[in-house]
């Protein structure tokens, strides 16, 4: 992390102090989300709108077909609203890709949280290439116009904490493909990991807590 000095007068600091303290985050942690939101923030829903071709497509499905089976998506959270929600957040690739897919449910208001600067997604090179390479696929261009994946880049690189891709992360889930996550957010220092994914959910003792996105919501509130 870079350090830059920052010259603020004192109106500023009483503002960023009030929203510090009503949102429970440091005065530092409401800045950054506040240059986010000058950067990039509003407009990563407003660009993967752009690119849907306007086909329905249910919250559930699109979860399917975003990994290729159908996964858990339950109504129902088992998790309850206790101290500071989670700020810093791995997402798994599967809950970007369905959010490009469609807006509907829990989806499009992740992506909302992530543009209001109240959510920071941690990501990798990797996982956004994940996205963007699923987001090519033949089988999504029912749903997704050309160069949706190019786009999510751009602005995720804006809106996201960027880290070094892990290297041979450890086996703790029935699906390689999976670890890397799990190992993201582990050395990363993560609050969470969020996923559609029942290999993640299947697993035990990873050391971090894997929600679904309507459990993410929930503990903000939502």
């Amino acid at each position: 992390m870079t350090v830059l000095p920052v010259n603020v007068d004192d109106d500023l600091i009483e503002l960023l102090d009030a929203q510090a303290a009503e949102s429970g985050r440091s005065r530092s942690e409401v800045l950054a989300a506040a240059i986010r939101r000058g950067l990039g923030g509003g407009r990563l829903a407003q660009t993967l709108a752009a690119y849907r071709t306007g086909e329905e497509i249910s919250e559930e499905d699109a979860m399917a077909l975003a990994k290729g089976r159908a996964r858990r998506l339950p109504g129902r959270a088992r998790y309850r609203v206790s101290g500071a929600p989670p700020r810093r957040v791995v997402i798994d690739p599967n809950v970007f890709i369905s959010a490009t897919i469609t807006p509907n449910g829990a989806l499009g208001l992740i992506i909302r949280l992530i543009d209001e600067g109240t959510l920071v997604p941690v990501v990798t090179q990797h996982l956004v290439d994940e996205v963007v390479y699923v987001l090519a696929r033949p089988k999504l261009s029912r749903y997704v116009k050309p160069g949706a994946g190019a786009a999510f880049e751009d602005l995720i690189r804006q809106l996201g904490e960027w880290h070094a891709d892990i290297a041979n992360p450890p086996s703790v889930t029935r699906d390689p493909k999976d670890d890397y996550l799990v190992a993201l957010a582990l050395g990363t220092a993560a609050d969470a990991l969020t996923s559609g994914d029942d290999d993640l959910h299947a697993a035990k003792n990873l050391g971090i807590e894997v929600l679904t996105p309507r459990e993410l919501l929930t503990l903000f509130g939502l």
